[in-house]
């Protein structure tokens, strides 16, 4: 069992058990109360992968792009994939989740 220092060492996050970053790949990412970085702050190109490990399991899915709503932060992220790969970056207020 890894304790929150030792889960830091190897780049995961802690939460009640430690999510290492490689969570996408053999499993789930889990939910998180608050994302690891900023929505405006996520790169173009990251993998699908790492967007999971950063910011958890998406609250919605609609064809390429993903929602997710978090209840510490007032702007949530809307990603749009190409080839698994970050195309499109926006910050949505919670009044806009709704949206689409």
């Amino acid at each position: 069992m890894l304790t929150p220092f030792g889960c830091s060492v190897i780049g995961g996050r802690w939460g009640s058990t430690c999510v290492s970053p490689l969570c996408d790949y053999f499993g789930d990412c889990g939910q998180w109360a608050g994302p690891m970085i900023n929505c405006d702050t996520l790169p173009l190109q990251t993998s699908k992968a790492r967007v999971h490990f950063l910011f958890g399991r998406p609250w919605r899915v609609s064809g390429n792009t993903e929602y997710w709503a978090f209840g510490k932060v007032p702007v949530f992220p809307k990603i749009t994939y190409s080839d698994a790969r970050v195309s499109h970056v926006a910050c949505l207020k919670t009044s806009e989740l709704s949206v689409e």
